[in-house]
């Protein structure tokens, strides 16, 4: 029998280099092949979920190139970590596949808003995180944590748990109160409880952000004498109801430990989350005599400040007239 030629093993060799080199091409090609242009892919890990892709809109849709992606992370015995994954404009088959195999997940931007209601609050936080907004409400209610609320944008990965969340919020709150605004604290006599649950009191006071630290003052001016606080907005948080306009002396007898017209000094907590700039002016409030304000009679928002009590009845006066006179009763 005659044997193969040399040239013969030598065609077949190189048949089987140019074929594996053309595989080998093939397949770098396949790899680097990049995806859609933008989208996140998100699962919360749970065995009978299956990950969604999500638009910048928030709305589902197909992403070109998943199905080869998971082809190749099974060839790689990757396995997909729970997360918000985001695609960055050409990325790969085999970059975003590595991505998802080693946890290489994308942050969002959680918005923690200045608001009086938690369960606003909650809704808001909850929407560029995996945990609903029951559960977050539970994280941000708990006593130890609700006055610490920094109103910001954190950053903050999709799959961020529940305790994960508690030590962010507390961090962030650790880090504003800087060893100089804790000195300014005590100067003032003041601990960081009790500033911002005055901080809440002085926003719910003020239409226009110029008279922040001219309200704080007179406030700590009060405090200082150990006169009631008499703050309107104490008392609606006391009635459970922020759309009244116009108190009555009935309303003033509200049996509620946040009733500064019962109750003298702060109320136990803060009536709503403040802004850090309302904060702020508390700690470096406007120094003045004044003991005194109303709103005035020109519906801007605006008061009348005074020093002096017969003043201040005279700016009252004005102010109830021009309620009764657009039939403001309630």
């Amino acid at each position: 029998m005659k044997r193969p030629s040399k040239s013969l093993f030598a065609g077949m060799l190189l048949l089987s280099i140019s074929l594996s080199v053309a595989a080998a091409w093939a397949l770098y090609q396949w790899i680097h092949t990049p995806m859609a242009e933008s989208g996140c892919l998100i699962w919360s890990g749970a065995s009978d979920e299956n990950p969604a892709w999500l638009d910048g809109d928030g709305q589902p849709f197909e992403c070109e190139g998943w199905t080869e992606c998971q082809t190749w992370m099974q060839l790689r015995s990757y396995r997909l970590k729970p997360g918000r994954y985001c695609l960055t404009e050409g990325e790969t088959i085999r970059s975003f596949a590595r991505k998802l195999a080693v946890g290489g997940k994308s942050e969002v931007e959680v918005v923690v808003p200045a608001h009086r209601q938690l369960g606003v609050i909650a809704q808001t936080m909850s929407r560029t995180l995996s945990l609903d907004s029951t559960e977050v409400h539970g994280v941000i209610a708990r006593d130890t944590l609700t006055w610490r609320l920094l109103p910001n944008t954190y950053r903050l990965y999709w799959s961020t748990s529940e305790e994960e969340l508690a030590q962010r919020l507390v961090q962030e709150h650790d880090a504003w109160w800087t060893s100089h605004r804790r000195t300014q604290a005590r100067k003032i006599g003041m601990t960081p409880l009790e500033v911002v649950t005055l901080a809440s009191i002085v926003q719910e006071e003020i239409a226009v952000q110029s008279e922040a630290k001219r309200v704080a003052g007179l406030y700590r001016n009060r405090l200082k004498k150990g006169m009631k606080l008499q703050a309107d907005p104490t008392l609606k948080f006391a009635l459970g109801d922020w759309n009244i306009r116009r108190l009555l002396d009935a309303d003033k007898a509200a049996e509620s430990p946040y009733n500064t017209y019962l109750y003298a000094g702060l109320p136990p907590g803060p009536i709503r989350i403040p802004e850090p700039h309302v904060m702020e002016a508390v700690l470096y409030a406007e120094d003045h005599s004044f003991l005194y304000m109303c709103a005035k009679p020109d519906g801007s928002g605006r008061h009348a400040f005074a020093t002096h009590y017969a003043e201040h009845k005279r700016n009252a006066n004005a102010y109830r007239n021009w309620l009764n006179g657009r039939d403001i009763y309630r």
